[in-house]
């Protein structure tokens, strides 16, 4: 269930920053919609989805399709390239982009980077779903020509040129088996219960006599 200001607000206005993300390889106004969710149930979905790229945006189309926003204006005068979101390196760009329709400017912006638009599981899957542009022709650009303003050395995170040919059902799983799983330090362990009340997945319970497991 999405944060209150969310579902009160009469009018949804979204400011994505152009910039890349290591998860979605784009972090766009589709990916910026995960802020409809609060504190600890972000961090829940996160857990349950994040391992499947794809998931991860079916997850966000939806979010989309429940509340989509009136508008939505990415700041591009200076970006993000490399390994974003936080990691990445500033790219002056100069671009200020508006539109109503949120899959319409992912897919210019993503087009702007360098990517191929369909290797961005949101913009793939919002046109799979109807819901978002299959080429540039479909949508009404006003401004400079789209093409005229691609950078070709964009820098785009680590593994989203070698992963985009690799098949989803191949990444998913050797995501699995490299995936970080938490340890319990018995010396260090209170039984105090505070770890499972505070794990979102509820993955850690406290079971009498056996303290945590």
């Amino acid at each position: 269930m999405p944060c209150q200001a969310v579902t009160e607000a009469d009018v949804i206005i979204r400011l994505p920053k152009l910039k890349t993300q290591t998860l979605t390889d784009f972090n766009g106004v589709v990916k910026l919609l995960y802020g409809y969710l609060p504190g600890i149930l972000k961090a829940e979905y996160h857990l349950h989805t994040a391992r499947d790229t794809n998931l991860f945006a079916d997850l966000l189309l939806d979010l989309h399709a429940a509340y989509p926003p009136a508008v939505s204006i990415m700041d591009a005068i200076e970006g993000m390239e490399g390994t974003g979101p936080s990691s990445g390196n500033p790219r002056k760009i100069g671009l200020i982009l508006a539109s109503k329709s949120c899959t319409a400017l992912d897919y210019v912006a993503v087009t702007i980077a360098g990517f191929d638009p369909m290797s961005v599981a949101t913009v793939r899957l919002a046109r799979q779903r109807g819901i978002g542009p299959a080429r540039l022709d479909d949508i009404r650009v006003f401004g400079e020509h789209v093409q005229k303003l691609v950078l070709e050395d964009f820098k785009k995170p680590p593994t989203a040129d070698s992963i985009s040919r690799v098949p989803p059902l191949l990444i998913n799983a050797t995501k699995r088996l490299i995936a970080v799983k938490p340890v319990i330090a018995a010396s260090n362990c209170k039984r105090c219960g505070e770890c499972s009340k505070a794990c979102p997945p509820r993955a850690v319970t406290l079971t009498k006599g056996r303290g945590v497991i």
